[in-house]
């Protein structure tokens, strides 16, 4: 589940749902890229967080403060395995990829989806 701006929001809330529509899904790692731990009337609450066994990766920009706290708290209530990365950077969200550390933010998030995603051959 790879979720920029306000989605991982809502995708870290509808993850256990998510998880019991589809029989045998099981969801391997997140990412999120300036996620808010809260937006409007969507909270993520630290059981959400504490109850996601998933592999998770916070990323924010330095320069974005609020992503960037958010980011290291949702950190700090996770259950492993899970990293934060908190980059020299003003962007937020998908601005991450882009610019300045566009392409370590990119090459973060390939080694860490490639570490906990199964890879599939066809058939």
């Amino acid at each position: 589940m790879i979720s920029p701006n306000i989605a991982p929001s809502v995708a870290l809330r509808s993850w256990p749902a998510a998880t019991r529509t589809q029989p045998g899904a099981r969801i391997e790692a997140v990412a999120t890229l300036s996620a808010p731990v809260a937006i409007g009337a969507l909270t993520v609450a630290p059981e959400m967080l504490s109850a996601i066994t998933a592999a998770k990766l916070f990323v924010a920009g330095n320069g974005d403060a609020f992503a960037s706290e958010d980011a290291q708290r949702m950190y700090d209530l996770s259950v492993p395995p899970k990293r934060v990365e908190i980059v020299p950077s003003e962007g937020h969200g998908t601005d991450l990829l882009e610019g300045n550390q566009g392409p370590n933010v990119r090459r973060l998030l390939s080694v860490w989806l490639a570490q906990f995603l199964p890879v599939q051959t066809p058939a």
